[in-house]
């Protein structure tokens, strides 16, 4: 659930309840039924971001941008020959 950001999980629950409930209103169900499953699903979302324990922060990253910036700045300009004419 490290992946899954709870506020846009949120906003999703509140975005497809309201189209859900205005389709309700005006009768349409083309846009009713899809806001209702994006209802359902987005609810599950927001319980597994919320429920279920995020990995550890600090685990250490593929690649991380430290060690990547520190990377670049580290390389001299001069490391790179310009390209030969033809």
């Amino acid at each position: 659930s490290s992946s899954l950001y709870w506020p846009s999980c949120l906003m999703a629950v509140v975005c497809s309840s309201l189209w859900a409930a205005y389709g309700l209103a005006i009768g349409d169900a083309f846009v009713w039924v899809p806001n209702a499953a994006g209802l359902l699903l987005s609810s599950v979302q927001l319980g597994i971001a919320t429920l279920v324990p995020r990995l550890n922060e600090s685990a250490p990253k593929l690649v991380s941008e430290t060690s990547l910036t520190s990377k670049l700045m580290s390389m001299e300009m001069g490391a790179f020959e310009p390209l030969s004419e033809c």
